[in-house]
């Protein structure tokens, strides 16, 4: 990118300070006229190299007065330290419209209407771009400064700098959102801690949404800005207008700063804002240069961050020079036109208007002259119309092959470049301590890494928690199988099609006051890979130590591309409430230590074949048939780790107010059930030139029909719904809700327990990870119904209410919660929960402050502490 010039052993070099002598960072400093330019690195100091001739040269930092100096280079450098001044913004004498509005929101009504004009004008480029990053820690928990310190100090690394990266890409762009960056150069030292600017830069503030946040160019920004006219500069014969930018509500997902807009091409010139996610803060510079007439594109970005997590206080900063670049514009919006603000030119606004009334886009902005005046109003319509004609015209994603999916290349020889390389390619000089860096990564870099047989087993491994019937979703990826496998578990490649997979001991063990302790062992066969056809097959047994006595399944599957059909027989326990399941571990744990059996179950010997069918993204069934001899079970242990003799093990048959004591007698029986879900709207989201249906922000609808008979058995017929929809409010806020209902149709009630409609009750501290999947106090069998019944759980997740008014709980990343859940049934008496949560605490933990109600009346308190939930909220687009 620069070894044209930086070879040349002639040019300037010195520093960029402000009045105060104080260095300005990764200013710009470019030969006018041409794309050649440097940057000043973190002291401010800069060096750049030129042929021998006459320059003309710029010195530019955004908010100070640009510095346009002559230089006559010779065989040598020549030094010049440039002292910048706070930039001087003209304030016209008349800053108030006749009306009384503030000018700064006709300016932004004509940079708004204008956005997706300046969005969709180019449709192809390519660009060089390097990207410089370091970062460090400020603060360390005390308890561990002294071993961090001392780790640093052992390794040679500067503990002020614990991260260093650079790197050179070739950047390649199709419009609409098609990125292809080539990392031809990289080096690296440290970890950035996901504080990586990327998704900014792939990002354009001239889009509705800037990484989740809402920017101040989006069409509803009047709703959530407050927008004040500074004043104006010059730049290039251009008028640059200043506008102040302030949330009209502080906090995540949304920005606050400066904004300049070029008058007149209503472009951005420059912004600099600031914004929160997850209350660490980002810092945002980015100046825009004609590459073309009234083409203004990125050319210089600084992004600094920098917050505080768990007792870790950091900063990070990011400099991107954007240059060399190659556009190819939008042929249909090649003619210039001139926005009128309806609220300023009211007649002239009119006049277009009526002019234009009824046309498309072909026929309006297609058959415009050049500058042609348009309404703000008549714009935004003509572009809307026009990027709609676009995604339709755009191939489906199932039709076509896409590119590949990686939006970034790494050249085989990007980590290989040595410093000779980086000095003539660096855009602007190291500091001392960024070249004691690399010299500690060159030395590393010199040391052999460890045989592939020295690596450690099972690396790339993910277990999890165990789930309701007491197995673990997963266990590690093993090698060679050792005996201490018959207690860890483990997942083993036979060969290059199919796996053999072991859970043993430590992923079957539990407790409950039926059984006592129990544990088994799983062996599941399958085909590697996502074939057209994939199979699995295994078996289970598991041993009782209390009741004494053997469990067993068998199982097999196929599957393929959005189908799947499951078979399953043998003898097991289930719980009453099998469509809401406890988890086994924590039953584990209530039982033990805290006295609490919650967990019902029966024993079953059964057969089962489930067929799943997902037609679409947005609608798919399942149809089920079930036999089950269902065998009555009772506690046959009281062990318990500390004894309350307040607190008893209730009996194994769930108190309830339904029915009577015969509802848990043995029998027979034969369960048929189907079910449906829709996701019924969706938005096109374009994808690498080809368009596809999005469903992740459709509500969703599930119906199911169940139907049960057999020997000795009334037959039931059970119809339920289910409703799911989360739905964003305003910048950052979020409504999550499930309401569910059903009952059994005719005269006919279920006669047993087992078939009763059970509610997702909850009365463990531990809160759902999905704060609408459950009640936070009900009780899991008490107001179990065979009648009809509804329910309706509802969680809104606020951007700004209580403790997030003050800006420490808004830095910390706080969010609250209102929590509200009811359920009415023939036996419930109007039960409701009202609850207040704080979600995010040290980013990952939620409490929440629950009470409940019975016919209105304030029944009991609780509190519940969980995982952190709705992280897309905050995350959406990073």
């Amino acid at each position: 990118m620069l070894a044209s010039y930086s070879l040349q052993a002639q040019g300037i070099k010195g520093k960029v300070v402000d009045i105060s002598g104080e260095p300005l960072p990764f200013a710009s400093i470019g030969v006018m006229g041409t794309s050649q330019g440097v940057a000043s690195n973190v002291e401010g100091e800069y060096i750049l190299a030129l042929a021998p001739g006459k320059y003309k040269v710029r010195f530019q930092y955004l908010g100070y007065t640009p510095i346009d100096t002559t230089f006559t280079i010779g065989s040598s450098y020549t030094s010049f330290r440039a002292v910048m001044r706070p930039e001087v913004v003209a304030l016209p004498e008349a800053v108030v419209s006749g009306n009384g509005e503030d000018p700064a929101y006709t300016i932004m009504r004509r940079a708004i209407a204008k956005a997706k004009y300046h969005s969709l004008q180019v449709d192809e480029y390519n660009a060089m771009v390097y990207i410089k990053g370091s970062g460090r820690l400020l603060k360390t928990p005390w308890l561990l400064r002294k071993q961090i310190n001392k780790a640093l100090a052992e390794e040679g690394i500067d503990s002020t700098v614990a991260f260093t990266q650079e790197s050179v890409s070739k950047l390649h762009y199709i419009r609409p959102d098609q990125y292809r960056d080539t990392v031809i150069s990289i080096r690296t030292t440290g970890d950035d801690n996901n504080t990586s600017p990327s998704s900014f830069i792939y990002s354009s503030f001239y889009e509705p949404q800037v990484v989740n946040g809402i920017s101040p160019l989006a069409p509803d920004a009047f709703g959530h800005y407050r927008f004040e006219y500074m004043g104006f500069i010059q730049d290039g014969g251009n008028v640059i207008n200043k506008i102040k930018v302030t949330p009209r509500a502080k906090g995540d997902s949304v920005f606050e700063g400066f904004i300049y807009i070029v008058d007149n091409v209503w472009s951005i010139h420059s912004l600099d804002l600031a914004t929160y996610i997850w209350g660490i803060r980002f810092d945002i510079q980015q100046q825009f240069e004609p590459i073309l007439p009234d083409v203004w594109l990125p050319v210089h970005e600084i992004y600094d961050v920098g917050g505080s997590v768990f007792g870790f206080a950091f900063e990070y900063r990011y400099f991107a020079k954007l240059n060399d670049y190659k556009i190819k514009l939008n042929p249909d919006l090649e003619v210039p036109v001139t926005v009128l603000d309806v609220k300023v030119e009211t007649e002239d606004a009119k006049a277009s208007d009526a002019k234009m009334k009824n046309r498309s886009f072909d026929e309006g902005l297609l058959s415009l002259d050049s500058g042609e005046e348009l309404s703000a109003k008549q714009l935004r319509k003509m572009m809307r119309e026009y990027e709609q004609q676009e995604i339709e015209a755009l191939p489906d994603v199932d039709t076509v092959d896409l590119p590949n999916l990686s939006t970034q290349v790494i050249d085989s020889t990007a980590y290989k470049r040595d410093s000779a390389y980086w000095q003539t390619m660096r855009p602007l000089p190291l500091t001392d301590y960024e070249v004691k860096g690399y010299q500690r990564l060159d030395s590393i870099a010199a040391i052999p890494a460890p045989p592939e047989d020295e690596t450690e087993e099972g690396q790339d491994s993910v277990t999890v928690m165990l789930g309701e019937d007491g197995f673990s979703a997963n266990v590690k990826r093993r090698t060679d199988f050792k005996l201490m496998h018959l207690i860890t578990g483990g997942r083993y490649s036979l060969n290059d099609k199919t796996y053999l997979q072991l859970k043993a001991i430590l992923q079957s063990i539990n407790f409950n006051t039926v059984d006592g302790f129990h544990f088994g062992y799983e062996l599941e066969f399958g085909n590697s890979g996502n074939k057209p056809l994939n199979w699995t097959a295994g078996a289970l047994g598991r041993y009782a130590i209390s009741r004494e006595a053997i469990n067993y399944e068998a199982k097999f599957k196929l599957f393929g591309k959005g189908w799947s059909v499951s078979m399953q027989g043998g003898n097991q326990t289930r719980q009453y409430g099998y469509d809401h399941p406890i988890y086994a571990w924590a039953n584990s744990l209530y039982t033990l230590f805290v006295n609490r059996n919650y967990m019902k179950i029966y024993e079953q010997q059964f057969g089962r074949i489930t067929y799943k069918q997902n037609i679409s993204k947005a609608v798919g069934f399942d149809v089920t048939g079930e036999y089950a001899d269902r065998k009555r079970l009772v506690n046959t242990t009281d062990l318990v780790f500390f004894d309350d003799k307040s607190l008893l093990y209730t009996d194994n048959d769930p108190m309830h107010l339904a029915g009577n004591d015969d509802v848990f007698n043995d029998h027979k029986a034969i369960i048929t059930e189907g079910s449906v879900w829709v996701k019924p709207f969706w938005k096109y989201k374009v994808e690498r030139g080809a368009k596809r249906k999005d469903y992740s922000d459709s509500p969703m609808l599930t119906l199911m029909y169940r139907k049960g008979w057999g020997e000795d058995y009334d037959p039931f017929d059970l119809a339920t719904a289910q409703f799911d929809a989360k739905v964003a409010v305003g910048a950052g806020s979020q409504l999550s809700m499930r309401i569910a209902g059903g009952m059994f149709l005719g005269d006919d009630k279920p006669k047993y327990f087992h078939d009763f409609a059970h509610f997702p009750g909850s009365r463990m501290i531990g809160s759902p990870a999905n704060p609408v999947s459950a009640f936070r106090m009900l009780d899991y069998y008490l107001y179990s119904t065979d009648d009809q019944y509804a329910y309706g759980l509802f969680n809104y997740q606020f951007r700004r209410f209580a403790l997030t008014q003050f800006d420490y709980f808004r830095r910390q990343g706080i969010r609250e919660n209102v929590i509200f859940n009811t359920l009415v049934s023939p036996q419930s008496n109007q039960y409701a929960e009202i609850g207040y949560g704080i979600n995010y605490i040290l980013r990952v933990l939620r409490v929440e402050f629950v009470t409940s109600w019975q016919d209105y009346t304030y029944q009991d308190f609780a509190i519940r502490i969980g995982v952190a939930t709705d992280f897309d909220s905050i995350f959406g687009g990073f």
